[in-house]
Order: C-alpha cells, then sequence, then structure tokens
C-alpha cells in the first residue's frame, strides 16, 4: 500500500470513529452515594441491553454503541426508551447490577450503596419526632422516602398526634438517608433529612419547630 493510500485509511477510520462519538448525543447521568449520602465512586464495567448479558454495549459499534464519561453514560438517542442493566464494581470489589430506562435524552438515576443496620432481630424501622410552632388543626400529614437510588419501595406515610405534635412513621425502610416531608392539605410545609437504621427503635429526630411556615 502507498503512502498516500495508507494515510487515507487512516483518514476515513478516523473519521469513522468521530462519526461514531457524534451519534452520542445523550447522556444520563449516574452518581453514587453511601448509606449516610455521601459521593462515592463506583467504576462502570458492562452496560447491557434489558435482561441481556451479552453483548457489553460499551464495546460494540451501532446505534447502541454507549460510553462512560466520569460518572455518566453516554448513548445515542437510537436507544431512547429502552431498558438497559449497568454493572458497577464497589469500593469493597462486589459486582452490582442496576437496571434503568432511558426516557430522556438528559437524565439522572443515582444509586445508593450501603446500608445502616443495628443488626437486632426487628423487623422494621421506626422514626419519631415532634412538631411544634404550629396549630395542628386540619389535614397535617408527614411522608419519608430513600433520598437517593432508583428504588419503588421504602416510603412510608406516618401519623402525627394532634393534641402534642408527636409523630411516628414505622415500616419496611432501607438503612440510608431519608427525606422526610411534613404538610398539611396538599402542600408539603417543611422537608428534612435523616439517616434511618434498619431495625432502630431510635431515629429520633428530636423536635421540628415550623414556625414562620404555618399553613392556614
Amino acid at each position: 500500500m502507498s503512502l498516500r493510500l495508507f494515510g487515507l485509511a487512516l483518514f476515513l477510520a478516523a473519521t469513522g470513529m468521530c462519526s461514531d462519538s457524534a451519534k452520542l448525543d445523550c447522556s444520563v447521568q449516574l452518581p453514587a452515594y453511601d448509606e449516610i449520602g455521601n459521593r462515592i465512586q463506583l467504576k462502570i464495567t458492562s452496560v447491557a441491553r434489558d435482561g441481556m448479558i451479552h453483548p457489553n454495549l460499551l464495546t460494540t459499534t451501532g446505534d447502541f454503541h454507549m460510553m462512560v464519561h466520569g460518572q455518566s453514560l453516554d448513548f445515542s438517542s437510537a436507544a431512547l426508551r429502552h431498558r438497559i442493566d449497568v454493572t458497577y464494581i464497589t469500593p469493597d470489589g462486589k459486582k452490582l447490577t442496576t437496571r434503568l430506562v432511558l426516557m430522556a435524552c438528559h437524565q439522572r438515576a443515582s444509586l445508593e450503596y450501603g446500608n445502616l443496620d443495628s443488626e437486632a432481630d426487628v423487623i422494621g424501622s421506626t422514626i419519631t419526632g415532634r412538631i411544634t410552632g404550629c396549630k395542628l388543626n386540619g389535614d397535617w400529614w408527614i411522608r419519608a422516602m430513600p433520598m437517593f437510588g432508583q428504588c419503588t419501595e421504602g416510603l412510608v406515610e406516618g401519623y402525627i398526634r394532634q393534641a402534642d405534635g408527636m409523630f411516628q412513621l414505622d415500616g419496611n425502610m432501607w438503612g440510608d438517608r431519608h427525606i422526610i416531608v411534613i404538610g398539611k392539605g396538599k402542600e408539603p410545609v417543611k422537608a428534612f433529612a435523616v439517616n434511618v437504621t434498619v431495625g432502630g427503635l431510635h431515629n429520633d429526630v428530636g423536635t421540628i419547630d415550623l414556625s414562620g411556615s404555618c399553613p392556614p
């Protein structure tokens, strides 16, 4: 092969590579957090289409080729509306696979890794506390949910005692950082965070002062 033809072949190969990269016009952020909400780094080792082990989309070409860019996954818009399985290596060397749907060209799907466990032989966890600063007449409510991760379970609704503002949430909550929302009627009034321990009967958040934000 002449030097000119060899140079042309290299140019065409490079052009093809740039063309493949240019197709990756979408990206999903995949941040990871530990059980108390600290950002951690998990290495993405493979990505596969829903229910398939092979091929690894990080090593293929074509419409479903994907690339890891930091804590994000770049992909082609052709992959939209498809489910993928993302496999990570955790800090302790374990493999962890999560499933997500590529619903939009730019989206975020956080991951939580870790578990706060009291190791007590108790099913479920309890969060307690007390509300002050507002008259508790009317339709008051309280809910807790995981702060990070794609899990659909773990949402817990609690009870507020209107006589003195004491509240309690009981449920099968994962041992990680949760968001608690207090509201009245159809409006939220206050949101705050708490680390929940599995089997912990003493996840007490103390007194929550709502002064200055009381709803009508």
